[in-house]
């Protein structure tokens, strides 16, 4: 975005832009919620205290044999069918809960079902649920997952000698329209 800022000021005054970013700079910037609540709000976050640092449901749960799934079920129609998905319908209203204890309450009922079946079996039952449910894959099982692979996330790069050597892609696309 800085490039692309700096290309649109030189073509509209004529005048260029020295660029410099961080790694940093841009990892902190990533904490847009939480920076906004601490720094206009005054309120700072703690560990495992909030909705999306691990105080709620929303969180990574491990499998039967030690994989994991991602669960981000925070509207309700997503956590009412994750509760109905694992057999906890009468945790409907947990989810809705901003209590704690309500929440603790939730997070360890949906650990206790999730560890009950291998990853793939959950794969296999929440493939057909519109639940924010997923699995954490490892770089080779998302370089082969099909979105990545229609969208060409992984290509081949000639090393030279006739060597191709398999990377990631750009995420950045051009075409016209």
């Amino acid at each position: 975005m800085g490039i692309l800022a700096a290309v649109i000021q030189r073509q509209q005054t004529g005048e260029g832009q020295f660029i410099d970013i961080s790694m940093t700079d841009a990892a902190f910037a990533l904490n847009a919620m939480a920076g906004a609540a601490c720094l206009a709000g005054g309120v700072e976050q703690k560990p495992e205290a909030g909705l999306l640092n691990g105080g709620s449901f929303y969180d990574y749960y491990q499998t039967r044999d030690e994989r994991w799934l991602s669960v981000g079920s925070l509207e309700p129609q997503f956590s009412a069918r994750l509760c109905d998905t694992l057999g906890l319908s009468e945790m409907k209203g947990l989810a809705l809960s901003q209590k704690a204890f309500d929440q603790k309450a939730l997070k360890e009922a949906i650990a206790g079902k999730i560890r009950d079946k291998d990853l793939a079996e959950w794969q296999s039952i929440f493939a057909g649920q519109d639940a924010c449910v997923e699995p954490v894959l490892t770089i080779s099982e998302a370089a082969e997952h099909p979105q990545l692979k229609a969208r060409g996330m992984v290509v081949e790069a000639d090393r030279g000698g006739g060597v191709m050597q398999r990377q990631l892609g750009c995420a950045i696309r051009f075409g016209a329209r």
